[in-house]
């Protein structure tokens, strides 16, 4: 039994959980609903980085960084593989890097966010935000080729669109409009129809953990 740890709330299924969905493992987890941002949450005694989603195996092994707990997620079941062989394979795990940064990002606007309106620092701001609509852009190009069966890179960039579509504009009011007023989807219709044609697929609409949720 391996135990999941993430942190679950109302309104939107993490990456991990999808994935989870995808391989049919949920007999095999155990979840822990984390905060990485409380202090007292267990998480530097497993994993020095206090960061979610992690797994740690029956045997205490830990792994942390949310791409190498999809990896060995993926490892785990005998459908076509997400991690998916091939000469396409670097493009994909380029991928997988920009859509996971695409989140990574958006936290780092967050925590400035969670300051005091005088500790706010403008120019971190106008250095971290302006990477979302270019790796959206760089997306909305790539979209068209995306194969036709599910990879990796997708889950994870229906993930991070996802989240982007339900936080990124509180975090923009929050900033009181430090960046600019901003919906992924304006200039983009090729990639907001793709997202709104994979997000008919449960295992992006379906909590592994419902129970959790909102905690």
């Amino acid at each position: 039994m391996m135990k999941v740890r993430f942190s679950p709330f109302v309104g939107y299924v993490h990456t991990i959980e999808a994935v989870i969905n995808y391989a049919g493992v949920h007999a095999q987890c155990t979840f822990v609903a984390n905060d990485p941002f409380e202090t007292d949450n267990g998480l530097p005694e497993v994993n020095p980085l206090s960061t979610v989603p992690m797994i740690e195996l029956a045997d205490g092994t830990p792994l942390y960084g949310g791409p190498v707990a999809y990896e060995y997620i993926d490892g785990l079941h005998a459908k076509p593989k997400l991690f998916t062989p091939g000469p396409n394979l670097l493009k994909l795990r380029r991928q997988l890097w920009q859509a996971d940064s695409l989140f990574d990002h958006y936290v780092r606007l967050f925590v400035e966010s969670r300051e005091p309106a005088d500790k706010r620092r403008q120019p971190y701001i106008d250095r971290f935000f302006p990477k979302i609509p270019r790796s959206l852009d760089e997306f909305e190009g790539e979209v068209d080729s995306f194969p036709a069966a599910l990879d990796i890179a997708q889950v994870r960039l229906v993930g991070s669109l996802a989240f982007l579509e339900t936080r990124l504009p509180k975090v923009a009011e929050r900033l009181d409009h430090k960046i600019p007023t901003h919906h992924w989807r304006e200039g983009r219709p090729k990639l907001s129809a793709w997202f709104d044609r994979r997000m008919m697929d449960p295992i992006f609409t379906t909590p592994v953990a419902p129970q959790l949720a909102g905690r």
